[in-house]
């Protein structure tokens, strides 16, 4: 081996690290989607007048319809306080939130699957370059 496919290996390293921080973050960003849109299912669940409890508590500010008030709450609640005030007016999420580890759970194998492969195909071309 030559110092020249050193280098080739050396950057087909670096690109195959790239290309798999470039899914983990775009894997990232369709947890986040999804993680947001459980959230307004969650709040979907609740009635108007005990979002505007919550609203009041929170100090967000009022609005005239669920749909406003539950995307507000979307952008600035994070999931587990969505979780505790659905305890505390009882309302059912469990479901919602068993889907939405079954998802991260595909995206975790997608993500394994993804890295599994491409170190595959590093391995491959070092045997190819160094004829091993």
């Amino acid at each position: 081996m030559g110092i020249f496919d050193g280098i080739k290996i050396g950057l087909r390293r670096r690109q195959i690290e790239q290309e798999i921080r470039e899914k983990e973050e775009e894997l990232q960003r369709e947890l986040e989607e999804h993680i947001k849109n459980t959230k307004i299912v969650i709040l979907n669940r609740f009635k108007k007048r005990q979002l505007d409890a919550i609203a009041a508590i929170k100090g967000l500010p009022k609005t005239r319809t669920k749909a406003e008030l539950v995307k507000i709450m979307a952008d600035s609640m994070d999931l587990e306080e969505i979780k505790k005030f659905a305890r505390n007016y009882k309302i059912q999420y469990r479901d919602i939130i068993t889907a939405l580890e079954k998802y991260k759970k595909s995206l975790d194998e997608e993500l394994g699957e993804f890295k599994a492969r491409k170190w595959a195909e590093f391995e491959e071309f070092k045997r190819e370059l160094t004829g091993t």
